[in-house]
């Protein structure tokens, strides 16, 4: 668990702790949840909020997957600024937790190729998610968008909007967190082809921002396997698909805390779907006759 708005805590040191956990190996889940103050809590006291400059707002009060209106609203003071963490790197910090959501933990939907460039290049995961969050992307109008409407959102809930988004449809109307409501747009395989196509421009960005090459076709295929795993979560289809490398085997090693090289392999990768985990891959691999090292 890491707080969003703790005393004490600034921008610099939730990003390092952020880079600090998941390069000792938590790959699975960070739940990042925002400061309230309870009328209670020495957190509420005037002489605590004077020491601290705390911020805050009130908020009405709900829950992921609650209906959007209540017969009774009840609300809650929420700390969107300290004197170490002023609104506008509060909106950082908000937007970088959301970033680490949606791409590395909640649905793993390019938790493949940021552990894979992670571990081979060096490139901080800090750094990495710090390029999303500024908005550093050249002709990759779906991410810089997406990034658009995280800053507006961070923006709304200092101002007093509840931090969930609604999702309105035919049968069914109540609040989603932001990376639900996120992976609401981008589940469709149209949207999802694009949001791909925009990762490996964005990828190949970062990699050039810190001097790193990778070898021709490694990100493209990486980024197939990330795309067909997400929209197969919603799907539930089989898929097969042909690719030329086993970063599959080495993404594997990476979450046992083992690393492997990786090379040229042919390798049949099928998905038979059974159930939960939606990561559970089989593969046939030919080794091909070229032996080289990708990175």
């Amino acid at each position: 668990d890491m707080l969003v708005g703790l005393p004490g805590e600034t921008y610099d040191s939730f990003a390092d702790g952020v880079d600090q956990v998941i390069s000792e190996g938590q790959n699975h889940l960070i739940q990042f949840f925002n400061v309230y103050i309870l009328p209670n809590a020495e957190l509420a006291q005037p002489a605590y909020r004077k020491e601290f400059g705390i911020r805050t707002v009130r908020l009405p009060y709900s829950e992921p997957l609650f209906p959007l209106t209540m017969e009774v609203q009840e609300w809650h003071e929420m700390v969107i600024g300290t004197s170490d963490l002023n609104p506008e790197d509060w909106r950082k910090v908000r937007v970088f937790a959301w970033w680490v959501e949606i791409l590395y933990l909640h649905r793993k939907i390019m938790q493949i190729p940021l552990l894979i460039l992670n571990q081979f290049t060096g490139i901080r995961f800090r750094d990495i998610f710090e390029f999303y969050v500024m908005g550093k992307f050249k002709n990759t109008p779906l991410l810089h968008d997406l990034n658009q409407f995280l800053h507006n959102k961070a923006r709304a809930i200092q101002d007093g909007e509840i931090e969930f988004c609604a999702l309105t449809t035919e049968t069914e109307s109540h609040w989603l967190t932001i990376p639900e409501f996120v992976f609401t747009g981008l589940r469709e395989p149209q949207v999802a082809e694009v949001f791909y196509q925009d990762q490996l421009s964005a990828l190949q960005q970062i990699l050039t921002e810190h001097k790193h090459p990778v070898a021709a076709g490694l990100l493209n295929e990486i980024l197939t396997l990330s795309r067909l795993l997400f929209v197969n979560y919603y799907t539930h289809q089989n898929f097969e698909v042909t690719l030329n490398s086993n970063f599959w085997e080495v993404y594997k090693a990476l979450l046992q805390g083992e690393k492997q090289e990786i090379i040229p392999e042919k390798a049949l990768y099928q998905f038979r779907w059974t159930g939960p985990p939606h990561f559970d891959i089989s593969f046939k691999k030919h080794l091909l006759p070229a032996h080289q090292k990708y990175l």
